[in-house]
């Protein structure tokens, strides 16, 4: 099975860009299978029968397991909301994120994917502890160029 998969995921498109420490060794919900999903069907044709009929019993147990969950992310992404529960699909190593957090906007270029997850429930009004607010956040290892105007320099940071 490990074999089969390693070639499958050979023939996604930009995979090793993307999962460039991939191990199979793996954790559900398969991030990875998330993204290399919609290669599916292209990508099975490229394969050898023998790695095609196990990667085909791979995908129809992770689809049976966890094809809700990735409507869930895919769906709520479209209508523009992305949670805890499915940041880790979203935010991915060659993508720019857009901070405004300070008085100018700042572009960063992941090169990871998120990790370090943190949910925090937090009660802002005692008076009413009914009210609870959800704050969650997660790292990711990002990189972006400064403008120095006075020396009219970029310098990467």
């Amino acid at each position: 099975m490990k074999i089969a998969v390693q070639a499958f995921l050979k023939v996604v498109p930009d995979f090793s860009l993307y999962f460039p420490s991939f191990t199979i060794a793996l954790l559900a919900p398969y991030r990875f299978w998330y993204y290399a999903r919609p290669f599916l069907t292209t990508v099975l044709e490229e394969l050898e029968p023998k790695h095609r009929d196990l990667v085909e019993l791979l995908s129809n147990w992770i689809e049976a397991n966890y094809s809700p969950h990735y409507e869930e992310a895919g769906s709520k992404f479209e209508a523009g909301t992305v949670t805890a529960e499915i940041i880790d699909y979203f935010v991915r190593p060659g993508w720019v994120l857009v901070s405004h957090e300070t008085r100018r906007t700042e572009d960063y270029r992941c090169e990871a994917w998120p990790y370090g997850k943190l949910v925090e429930w937090k009660v802002e009004d005692p008076a009413k502890p009914e009210e609870i607010i959800l704050l969650a956040s997660c790292m990711v290892d990002c990189w972006a160029y400064n403008f120095d105007a006075p020396s009219k320099s970029w310098s990467e940071h």
